[in-house]
């Protein structure tokens, strides 16, 4: 048990990692054991309301995937989207999976 509770920190501080070093995002707390929020980088869009709508719709759409369930929560104003990592069998390329779908949705977001 000990190993696979290091193990979910350890993806989770990679993840909180990822959210830090991606200029489209931004970590808005943690990571707290296995939990980490974040959001689209409020400066590269126009106002807070529509940096919560697309921070919504990158959740949706992540969600909508398939590839993992997120959740959100609201602070201060700002749609932040929850990631815990906590799962029995999780691993490493369960993360990579979310990363690379979230680049994808990204993407998406920014040609529109």
């Amino acid at each position: 048990i000990q190993a696979r509770l290091r193990q979910h920190l350890e993806l989770c501080q990679d993840f909180a990692s990822f959210v830090n070093n991606h200029e489209a995002l931004e970590l808005c707390f943690g990571p707290i054991l296995n939990t980490c929020g974040f959001a689209l980088n409020a400066s590269s869009l126009n106002s807070m309301e529509d940096c919560n709508a697309q921070t919504k719709f990158l959740m949706d759409s992540i969600n909508a995937s398939g590839i993992a369930y997120l959740s959100h929560t609201v602070y201060q104003g700002r749609y932040i989207i929850r990631a815990v990592f906590g799962q029995t069998y999780l691993q490493p390329e369960h993360i990579n999976k979310l990363q690379n779908a979230i680049n994808l949705k990204l993407q998406a977001i920014t040609r529109n």
